[in-house]
């Protein structure tokens, strides 16, 4: 999270402007620095949706019953933490 405050701390559309003028000029290079532009945002509203779930009691019962990290994170944290990531987009 500390590499992602880095990049916040750099406007979007200027890191995007940035990358386009390394990369060339294009519409898939377009997309490839607005998408790296704007991960930042994303990562800190995935966090902080998942944060308050990783402490729930469901959690601590799916890891009490030896579910894997991967199922736990695919079949409760998010379909919970969906919500605020379409909010988002």
């Amino acid at each position: 999270m500390r590499i992602m405050d880095i990049f916040l701390a750099i406007p979007p559309i200027l890191m995007a402007l940035c990358i386009v003028a390394a990369l060339g000029v294009g519409l898939v290079n377009l997309v490839i620095a607005m998408t790296l532009a704007f991960i930042p945002i994303f990562s800190r509203v995935v966090r902080s949706a998942v944060m308050p779930l990783r402490d729930q009691e469901f959690i601590e019962a799916a890891r009490s019953c030896g579910t894997s990290n991967l199922r736990i994170i695919v079949k409760h944290i998010l379909p919970n933490a969906v919500g605020p990531i379409i909010v988002q987009a």
